[in-house]
C-alpha cells in the first residue's frame, strides 16, 4: 500500500524540520570488528559485530534473547513533538528461509524513562520489567509487533501457539503451592519454552499434589488446555493431573478433565467438557520417575469463546529490501501518544505492513536501542541473526549528546613512583584493519607534545606507556590520541584527556580511597519481571561523587572489579576474552572520571579471573579452583593482569611463573608514602587434598567443631610465597622518599567472617581467607610489621578494623578491610565466644578473639548486616556497601580510618561513617610487640632520620622506621648484640653503630651527626 496522507504529511514535516539532533548511523566505512563504534553500547559486546560494512547481531542461541545496541549519544527527551526512527535490516543467516518464526528485529525505546542514568539504561536487554521500555519490531515474515516490555508477556510468534489458544495478555498467576527460587510460576505464561516453573527442591522437597491457579482477567468458554513440559529433562513432568475451571476462583467443583499425560517433552493438548469460567487450576497429582517435583514450561487454555489467537499469514518472503520505521507524536497536555510502526518496501516506497500502539507520553522518554531477538531455535530452525544499516533518528523529541561517546579509548589508569610515569589506556576492540598504535601527548607551554607511541596489545586492547625522568613536581595535562583511517581512507582522530598531578610530597595528609566488590546489578537479574530502575546499581555515580568530595590522592581497587556471573550477565566461558572485556569496560566506564586524574592501584581477585576463589599455586593449570591454580586459559589470566595492572610500577622481580603468567607485586612511592602492592592469591597453595580429613564436605570450608583447626596449618603450604616475602623484607627496610608505609592487597590476614551467605550460615573457617595457612599468615604479618606498615585490603564483603597479633594479641599490624561497593553475598563477624578486653558496653564481637584458624585478632569495628539502613533499594543498602578512606598524616604520623556508606554525602555536616569509624592510630601502633630490652637512645642532628635495628648474630633486620623528630629509643625483643643504622636515604647519608648490647632498662645515648 502507498503512504497514507497523514503519514506522508508527517514525513514531510520531519524532512522540512531537520534539527541538529537528526542523525544517521552508517557502518559502510567501518572496518570489520567486534565493536560497533563510539556512539553505542552493545549487550553483550560479543553478541554484535561490524562485518563487511554493516552491523550484525551474531547471537543466535535461544538463551540470548532481546540483544540490544543502545545509542549513547541520542535519547528521547521529555518535550512534546515528533520523532522518527528508520533502519534498513535483514536476516544474516546463511539460509534465511529456515529460521524460526519467533525472532524479531527492531527498536527498544523509552528505556529507563527520565529516572535512570543513561549509562544504566544502556545495559537494559532481554529481561522485562520497570525501566525496560517499549519494544517495536518485525518478524522474519514481515509481521509487526509492539509490546510494553515493562510488563510480562511473550515474544513467541502466534503461529507456534496451539491452535485455538486463548490470548494470555491479561493472565496472571494468583496461587501456587510451591516454587523454587529463580523458577517462578509466571514462567509458564512468558511464551518461552526455555523458562520453567519448578516446585521447591533445593532446601526442601514438598510432595504431590502441586497446583497453579490462573486468573484469565475475563470469562471465557474453555474446551481444553495445552501443556508444554520441560524439554530437557523428564524429571518433574506431570503424570497424573486434574484440571478445574471456576467462575470466582473459590468454588471449583469437580475437575473438568483428569487422567494421565505421556512422558515425552512435546506439547500435549487435552480436551475437556466445555465450561465457562474466569479461573483455571491445574493440579499435578504425580510425576514421571516418581519425583516429588512438578516442572512446567508453558500452559495454554483452548477455547471457543474469548480472544482466540490466530496465526498471522506471512507478509513478505524476505526482509531484504525493506526498512522499518517507528514514529510517534506527543501533543502538549494530552495523556496519550500514538506510536506507528511501518514496514516499507524501499524500492516502491509502499508501506507493506503497519501497526499502531497507544501509550502514555511519559513512556516516550529515555534511551533508544536496536534489538535483535533470535527466537526459539531448534535443530531445523536456527535462531535469527539480523543485520542493520542506515539507522536514522529524526525529530525534535530526539536530543543529541556528543559528549557521551565512549571509545575508542574507554579509560586510562596511571601511577607515578620515583619519577617514573606508567600509564595504560584501555581501548575498545578495534579491528585488525584499524591502526594498531596509540600516542601519549602532554601539554607544554600551551602546546601538545607527543612524548610516546605504543603498540596496542591484543587480546585486551591495552596501550601501555612508560616514561622515565618524569617531572613529578609539576601538574601536567595529558591526552591519549588514537588515529586510524576507515575503509574509505578518511582519517579519524579520537582523544582521551586527563591530568597527571604533581607528586604531593609536601602535603601533610595523603588521602587513600579504598574499594572492593563491584557488583553492577541486583541478584534478581534474570528473574522476570526485573526492576531495572531499582536493580541497576551501575554506574555507581554516588560512589564516584562522594569519593571525589574527600579529594583523594590515591585510589585503590582491591579486587573483584567485576563479577563473572549476573553482573550483569552469565559467565560466557566460550567467549571468555570478550565477556571479560564487556564487564571490564563497565568498570572502566563507571570510574574513568576518577582514574583519569588520580593515581590508581588496581589489582585483580578471584572473580576478575572468572573463579569463585583463587589459590594460584604459582600459576599452574587447575581443573577446579580449590586444587590450586587457574581454571581458565593462561592467555586469559595474562590479559586480565594486563588490563588491570600494567600501569603499576615495574614488578620487583618480573620472573614469570607457571604457564608463562606474569607477576606484578611491587612498591610505589607517592606523596612520601611507600606502598607495597601484593598478590596474596597468586602463590597461595590450594586446599583440596592438602589437609587431614576435616569432616566437612566442601574442601574450602571447615565446619566440624571436632576438627582441630591448627592441624590445617600443614607444613610447606604457602600464602604469599617466598618471592613476595623476600620483597617485603626489602620493602620494609627501604625508606627512600618515604615517611610512612602502607601495604595494599586483595584481603586481610585473618578469617574475619563467622557467618556467610543470604541465610548468614555459621562457618568455623574459610580456607579462601588469608587466615590460612597460619604459618604463611604469620610470616606475612611479621614482614609487614618490620616496616610499621598499615594494611588496606578488601574482598570480605564485610568492613572491619583489626589489630593483628602473632606471638600475642595486639603486637603487630593494623588492617582496614573496606566495604563492598555493592554486594549480595553478606558476611558477618559474630563469634560464639565473647571478646576479651573490649570497651565497657561494647558488643561481644569486639575485643580480643581467636579467628576460625586460631589467629590472634582484636576487633574494633565491623559492618555486620542486620539493621535496616532506611534506604532504597534495600537489596543494595542493607548489604552495608560503601568505600573506605585512609588519611596518612605524615606530620603527626597518624593513620585515620573512615568507612562510609555509599548513600552518605560527606559534604553534608549530618552525614556519618558506619558505626565504629573513624578510628585513628599511630604509625608505631603497627609494631607494639613488648620490649625485652633496649638499645641506646639515638639523638640526631637532622629531623626524621631512618633508624634500622639489626641482630648481629642472625643478620636479621628487626625493624626499620623513619622516626618523627630527632630522638628515638630502639626496643628489641631478645637479649643480644645489635647494630643500629641511622640514615637519611634521600641524601645518601648513613652511619652504623655495631656491637651494641641490649639492656633491660635505660641504655644511654648515642649522638649522631649525619650532616656532612
Amino acid at each position: 500500500m502507498k503512504l497514507s496522507p497523514i503519514v506522508a504529511f508527517f514525513a514531510a514535516v520531519l524532512c522540512l524540520s531537520v534539527s541538529a539532533e537528526d542523525h544517521t548511523f552508517n557502518w559502510s566505512s567501518t572496518h570489520s570488528r567486534t565493536w560497533a563504534g563510539t556512539d553505542f553500547w552493545a549487550n553483550r559486546l560479543q553478541d554484535w559485530a561490524v562485518r563487511d560494512g554493516r552491523l550484525e547481531c551474531i547471537a543466535g542461541q535461544s538463551r540470548l534473547g532481546v540483544r540490544t545496541l543502545h545509542t549513547l549519544t541520542h535519547r528521547l527527551n521529555d518535550q512534546a513533538g515528533r520523532f522518527q526512527l528508520d533502519i534498513t535490516l535483514g536476516l544474516a543467516n546463511e539460509n534465511p528461509a529456515t529460521v524460526n518464526p519467533h525472532g524479531l528485529a527492531g527498536f527498544l525505546i523509552g528505556v529507563g524513562g527520565d529516572s535512570m542514568d543513561y549509562r544504566a539504561a544502556a545495559i537494559v536487554h532481554q529481561y522485562r520489567g520497570p525501566g525496560a521500555g517499549i519494544l517495536a519490531g518485525v518478524r522474519p515474515n514481515g509481521s509487526l509487533i509492539i509490546q510494553d516490555f515493562e510488563q510480562l508477556g511473550t515474544l513467541q510468534y502466534v503461529a507456534d501457539v496451539p491452535s485455538g489458544s486463548l490470548n494470555r495478555e491479561k493472565w496472571k498467576i494468583v496461587d501456587v503451592d510451591s516454587i523454587e527460587t529463580g523458577s517462578p510460576a509466571a514462567n509458564i505464561l512468558d511464551g518461552n519454552d526455555n523458562t520453567i516453573w519448578h516446585t521447591q527442591w533445593k532446601t526442601a522437597k514438598p510432595k504431590h499434589p502441586h497446583h497453579v491457579t490462573i486468573d484469565m482477567g475475563q470469562t471465557n468458554v474453555i474446551n481444553g488446555f495445552a501443556y508444554q513440559p520441560r524439554k530437557s529433562n523428564v524429571s518433574g513432568r506431570i503424570l497424573k493431573y486434574a484440571f478445574y475451571i471456576s467462575a470466582d476462583g473459590e468454588t471449583w467443583g469437580d475437575p473438568v478433565a483428569a487422567g494421565s499425560l505421556p512422558e515425552g517433552g512435546e506439547l500435549q493438548q487435552v480436551s475437556c467438557e466445555t465450561a465457562k469460567g474466569r479461573f483455571l487450576k491445574l493440579v499435578a497429582l504425580s510425576s514421571h520417575l516418581d519425583r516429588p517435583s512438578t516442572v512446567m514450561a508453558e500452559f495454554y487454555a483452548l477455547g471457543q469463546q474469548g480472544t482466540v489467537v490466530e496465526p498471522a499469514p506471512p507478509v513478505v518472503d524476505t526482509l531484504a529490501g525493506h526498512r522499518l520505521r517507528l514514529y510517534g507524536f506527543v501533543r502538549p497536555e494530552e495523556d496519550q501518544a500514538t506510536l506507528t510502526l511501518d514496514l516499507i518496501n524501499i524500492a516502491s516506497g509502499d508501506v507493506v505492513q503497519s501497526l499502531s500502539y497507544k501509550t502514555a507520553p511519559t513512556r516516550l522518554i529515555g534511551n533508544v536501542a536496536l534489538v535483535s531477538h533470535p527466537g526459539q531455535a531448534s535443530d531445523t530452525h536456527p535462531g535469527c541473526r539480523f543485520w542493520f544499516q542506515d539507522w536514522q533518528l529524526r525529530g525534535n523529541k530526539i536530543s543529541a549528546f556528543s559528549q557521551r561517546r565512549l571509545g575508542p579509548v574507554i579509560g586510562a589508569q596511571h601511577t607515578i613512583s620515583r619519577q617514573r610515569l606508567k600509564l595504560t589506556a584501555q581501548l575498545a576492540p578495534i579491528g585488525a584493519d584499524d591502526v594498531q598504535e596509540a600516542h601519549l601527548e602532554i601539554q607544554r607551554d600551551d602546546q601538545w607534545v607527543r612524548v610516546a607511541t605504543t603498540t596496542i596489545i591484543v587480546p585486551g586492547y591495552t596501550a601501555p606507556f612508560a616514561i622515565d625522568n618524569w617531572e613529578s613536581n609539576k601538574t601536567t595535562p595529558y591526552r591519549v590520541v588514537y588515529e586510524t583511517r576507515d575503509r574509505s581512507g578518511q582519517l579519524q582522530t579520537s582523544v582521551f584527556a586527563g591530568t597527571i598531578r604533581r607528586d604531593p610530597v609536601d602535603k601533610q595528609q595523603i588521602v587513600v580511597a579504598g574499594f572492593t566488590g563491584n557488583h553492577n546489578v541486583s541478584h534478581d537479574i534474570g528473574r522476570q519481571p526485573f526492576d531495572w530502575r531499582n536493580g541497576m546499581w551501575f554506574p555507581h555515580q554516588e560512589i564516584s561523587d562522594h569519593v571525589t568530595a574527600h579529594k583523594p590522592d590515591v585510589l585503590f581497587f582491591s579486587g573483584d572489579q567485576l563479577y563473572e556471573g549476573r553482573s550483569p550477565t552469565f559467565p560466557d566461558t566460550q567467549n571468555i576474552l570478550l565477556d571479560y572485556l564487556y564487564k571490564w569496560y563497565l568498570w572502566s566506564w563507571a570510574y574513568r572520571d576518577l582514574t583519569r586524574d588520580i593515581p590508581t592501584v588496581t589489582i585483580p581477585d578471584d572473580h576478575d579471573v572468572f573463579q569463585g576463589n583463587v589459590w594460584g599455586e604459582g600459576g599452574r593449570k587447575a581443573v577446579r579452583d580449590h586444587f590450586g591454580g587457574y581454571v581458565h586459559p593462561a592467555e586469559f589470566v595474562k590479559m586480565v593482569d594486563r588490563t588491570q595492572t600494567s600501569h603499576l610500577p615495574d614488578a620487583y622481580d618480573p620472573t614469570k611463573i607457571d604457564q608463562g603468567i606474569g607477576v606484578y607485586y611491587t612498591s610505589m612511592t607517592y606523596g612520601r608514602i611507600s606502598f607495597a602492592i601484593l598478590e596474596d592469591r597468586k602463590f597461595k597453595s590450594g586446599c583440596a587434598g592438602r589437609l587431614p580429613p576435616t569432616g566437612t564436605a566442601r574442601p574450602d570450608h571447615i565446619n566440624n567443631p571436632e576438627f582441630d583447626v591448627l592441624k590445617a596449618d600443614v607444613p610447606g603450604l604457602k600464602l604469599l610465597g617466598d618471592r613476595q616475602l623476600t620483597f617485603l623484607e626489602d620493602w620494609s627496610g627501604d625508606w627512600k622518599g618515604a615517611d610512612m608505609k602502607m601495604a595494599l592487597s586483595q584481603t586481610i590476614f585473618a578469617n574475619m567472617a563467622t557467618h556467610h551467605g543470604g541465610g548468614l550460615q555459621y562457618l568455623i573457617a574459610d580456607l579462601d581467607s588469608n587466615g590460612w595457612p597460619q604459618t604463611g599468615r604469620n610470616k606475612a604479618i611479621s614482614a609487614l610489621r618490620k616496616g610499621f606498615a598499615f594494611h588496606l585490603a578488601g574482598d570480605q564483603h564485610l568492613a572491619t578494623i583489626v589489630h593483628h597479633g602473632v606471638e600475642e594479641h595486639n603486637n603487630s599490624i593494623w588492617s582496614f578491610c573496606v566495604p563492598s561497593i555493592a554486594n549480595f553475598y553478606p558476611r558477618m563477624w559474630q563469634p560464639k565466644i565473647a571478646g576479651v578486653n573490649r570497651p565497657p558496653g561494647a558488643p561481644t564481637w569486639q575485643g580480643e578473639h581467636f579467628d576460625g584458624f586460631g589467629n590472634r585478632v582484636t576487633v574494633y569495628a565491623a559492618t555486620n548486616p542486620g539493621p535496616d539502613m532506611g534506604r532504597e533499594p534495600k537489596a543494595l543498602h542493607n548489604g552495608m556497601p560503601g568505600y573506605g578512606i585512609v588519611i596518612m598524616d605524615k606530620g603527626k604520623r597518624t593513620i585515620k580510618m573512615e568507612c562510609w556508606p555509599r548513600f552518605a554525602d560527606p559534604t553534608d555536616p549530618t552525614a556519618r561513617p558506619y558505626p565504629g569509624w573513624p578510628k585513628t592510630i599511630n604509625q608505631t601502633d603497627n609494631y607494639l610487640r613488648k620490649a625485652v630490652a633496649f638499645l641506646p637512645t639515638i639523638e640526631t642532628d637532622i629531623d626524621n632520620p631512618v633508624i634500622q635495628v639489626v641482630n648481629d648474630k642472625t643478620a636479621e633486620v628487626i625493624y626499620t622506621i623513619r622516626i618523627n623528630g630527632r630522638q628515638f629509643s630502639p626496643k628489641v625483643f631478645a637479649a643480644g648484640i645489635y647494630t643500629i643504622v641511622v640514615s637519611e636515604p634521600d641524601k645518601g647519608w648513613a652511619q652504623s653503630f655495631k656491637n651494641i648490647k641490649a639492656m633491660p632498662g635505660a641504655n644511654g645515648k648515642i649522638a649522631v651527626t649525619l650532616t656532612p
